[in-house]
């Protein structure tokens, strides 16, 4: 994930075509809503927006530090449970699922151990 701090403008740019103005870095939600996002390297997005508190001159909160681990584990939880569901289907190339495909990542483990 590209990114660049754009001082003129006071904005993050991600991707080239995300914009997040100065003024918006510490709202709440940016962290999770993002990690949410295909194309976001959550490493990539720590730098960049710790670059940009300090171009905005804010400053690094126990709060902002804690918010982004909770998004970081997030993440990485659900490329853990993408790992073991794909892992069921390696040679059937399934271009679908069905509902009753989803089942928890114990439920999943528990199948393949098996």
């Amino acid at each position: 994930m590209k990114w660049q701090i754009d001082k003129k403008n006071e904005c993050l740019t991600l991707d080239k075509s995300y914009d997040i103005s100065f003024d918006r870095l510490q709202e709440d939600n940016w962290f999770n809503h993002l990690a949410e996002k295909s194309w976001v390297n959550m490493d990539d997005l720590f730098n960049a927006f710790v670059a940009a508190y300090k171009a905005a001159n804010l400053p690094l909160t126990k709060d902002f530090f804690a918010k982004f681990k909770l998004a970081y584990l997030r993440s990485v939880d659900g490329k853990f449970y993408s790992l073991i569901f794909d892992l069921r289907y390696v040679d059937e190339k399934r271009l679908f699922r069905k509902a009753e495909d989803f089942k928890s990542e114990q439920s999943l483990i528990e199948e393949i151990v098996d």
